[in-house]
Parts: structure tokens; C-alpha cells; sequence
């Protein structure tokens, strides 16, 4: 007859770590994993089009907020929607190279190194105890990049039309070499890892794009982005350097799409003594955030909810971040 090995019952995560090797060895410092279980997501990331209500969802979490802002917006670098919002604090990076070329703005934090030495104060203060922010919001990850090029190019701003370089002897004023990218991806790297970092809550929003567009019958990318279709190949995510988004969604622990869609609610009817569902329309429209990854669209949540949704949606910034808080704390 076989000899039966009866198993040890799993350690919880209050009681003593299982022994499994000397107490000087690398193999002793295993823990049962509900000792590094987190009961939410501490860094997360937001991707979609201008204007879905980004900005306002991020400014939801917890607060006291820090809201770092890389966004173009001359002024206000698209913090307008949230001014109403109590416990938000704003910074607004801009190029070093356009430092004294523009007014001298509220909140200015002038150029990438001075915006990385302002995540390692935050990572400091949390560190310390103070705590000053519960939450730190980067606005927005694909603008990173744009600074970060300007002041690799020695520019004040990009222009309108970047023109790409056709040999690497180009060196054009407004020409970008494939050179000038590499490194625009390694800074943006850079940057983002210093606030993610930060050990609290920290909030990276991006704009979106299709990182495989439909062609034409040549094979050239058709131009008409505002209008095309989505085709099987497609495939939507943050608007970032290839390398830069593969590192990125990674790197966050909560990564969702947001996006209008039409609301719908469930009417429940009783036909012959049997209760049916029926989803309809409400001619109303909605922001969801897509949490599970689908064929033509990035997302993924790490949670312990075995039953995460594909979607959880709201018609308000505070409907919408109870929703997703709801479902990954199950």
C-alpha cells in the first residue's frame, strides 16, 4: 500500500511562520502570503480619452491629495474640474527649458528634476510620520513624456506637428531623432517610478490610443483617429511609448479604462409566477471603468474578489470610485 504524506494545515496570517530552513537562510524567510495581502491596491492606473473625467475620479480617493500636474494646460493643467474639491493640493510641472519664457505660474514645479525631488519629499514626509497627503495623483503619465522631451530637445513646448528625423545626422531645430525618444522613454521611467515609490495611495492617469491602428490597403495607418473603428487587430492603451506602457501597466497594481457608455438599469417582471430580468436603456449615458482585460482593450486588477466584474460604472466621479472600492474589497 502507498504511503500517505498528510499535509501540514496552511499557517494563518496571525499565527508563526512556518520553519523552512535554518534561521540564517534565504529559504527561512518565506511568509504565508495573507501576511503580504493588501485589502486594496495602493498604486493604480487610469487611461482614456480628454475630457471622460479622469482628473475628477483620481481626486475621489482618499484626502488630503496631492495632485502633480504635467498637462499642457497653460494655467490650470486640467485641474479646473476639480477646484470645487476640498483637500487638494496642485503642482504644475513644466519644462525646465520653459522656465521664465511663460508667467511665473501658482504651484509651479520647474522641469523633471525638480518634479522628482518633489516625489522624494512626499516619500520623505510619509516616512517621517507626517503624512501630509493620503494620496498622490500624477496628471497625466502621457505628458510626462511630453515634458520630458522638450527638455531633451531644448524646447520651451513641442510643436503642433513633431517632425521625426530621417537620418540621425539630422539635427533640425523641432526634429526628433530615434535617440531623443530612447531617452524620452528612459526619463519618463524615471519620473513615474519616483512617484510610485511614494508608499501610499498613488494615482497615474494617461490618455489612451491604439497601440495596433487599423491600415490602409498599403499598409500605412490611416490618419482619421477621431472617426475610424475599432478593427480586430486594435488594440487600446495607455498613450505612452511602447516600452514606456508595457513598464507601466506592470507596474501598477490597478489599471482600468475609462469610458462613456449608455446606463442601463434591470427591470424584474413577474410572468406566470416566474421573476425575469430584463436590462434596458435609460437614454442616459455613463462612465464605467473597465477591469478585466478584453480582446481589443488593456486592463487587469490584482485583487483577492474571485469574482471581480468586467465593468463597474457611475454616473458621478463619487458613484464611480465607491463602485470600484466596493468590488475590490470583497
Amino acid at each position: 500500500m502507498p504511503t500517505v504524506t498528510k499535509q501540514r494545515p496552511l499557517p494563518s496570517a496571525n499565527g508563526p511562520p512556518p520553519v523552512l530552513g535554518p534561521p540564517d537562510s534565504m529559504l527561512s524567510r518565506g511568509v504565508p502570503v495573507a501576511r503580504v495581502f493588501m485589502p486594496l491596491p495602493r498604486t493604480y492606473l487610469f487611461y482614456g480619452i480628454n475630457r471622460v473625467g479622469k482628473t475628477s475620479l483620481a481626486c475621489q480617493f482618499p484626502r488630503p491629495l496631492a495632485l502633480v500636474s504635467f498637462e499642457p494646460s497653460p494655467f490650470t493643467g486640467g485641474a479646473t474640474s476639480v477646484v470645487k474639491i476640498p483637500g487638494v493640493t496642485y503642482y504644475k510641472v513644466v519644462p525646465s527649458t520653459a522656465v521664465g519664457r511663460a508667467p511665473d505660474l501658482p504651484g509651479l514645479i520647474p522641469g523633471t528634476m525638480a518634479a522628482m525631488r518633489l516625489a522624494e519629499e512626499l516619500a520623505e514626509d510619509f516616512m517621517s510620520g507626517r503624512k501630509m497627503f493620503k494620496t498622490v495623483v500624477v496628471d497625466g503619465g502621457t505628458s510626462v513624456q511630453d515634458v520630458a522631451l522638450c527638455e531633451l530637445m531644448d524646447l520651451p513646448e513641442l510643436p503642433a506637428q513633431m517632425k521625426f528625423a530621417k537620418s540621425k545626422e539630422d539635427r533640425s531645430y523641432g526634429v526628433a531623432t530615434s535617440e531623443n525618444y530612447m531617452d524620452r522613454s528612459a526619463k519618463a521611467k524615471e519620473i513615474l517610478r519616483k512617484f510610485l515609490n511614494v508608499p501610499t495611495t498613488v494615482v497615474i492617469l494617461a490618455k489612451e490610443r491604439d497601440h495596433n491602428p487599423p491600415k490602409d490597403d498599403k499598409g500605412n495607418v490611416r490618419r482619421d483617429k477621431l472617426t475610424r473603428g475599432l478593427q480586430l487587430e486594435s488594440f487600446v492603451a495607455p498613450d505612452l511609448g511602447q516600452a514606456t506602457a508595457g513598464w507601466l501597466m506592470d507596474a501598477c497594481q490597478c489599471m482600468c479604462r475609462m469610458y462613456v457608455a449608455d446606463e442601463t438599469k434591470i427591470e424584474r417582471y413577474n410572468v406566470n409566477g416566474q421573476i425575469q430580468e430584463q436590462v434596458i436603456g435609460t437614454g442616459k449615458m455613463t462612465r464605467r471603468l473597465l477591469l478585466q482585460l478584453q480582446t481589443n482593450f488593456a486592463a487587469g486588477v490584482q485583487c483577492a474578489n474571485p469574482d471581480l466584474p468586467d465593468w463597474v460604472e457611475g454616473n458621478t466621479a463619487k458613484k464611480l470610485y465607491d463602485e470600484l472600492i466596493r468590488v475590490l474589497s470583497l
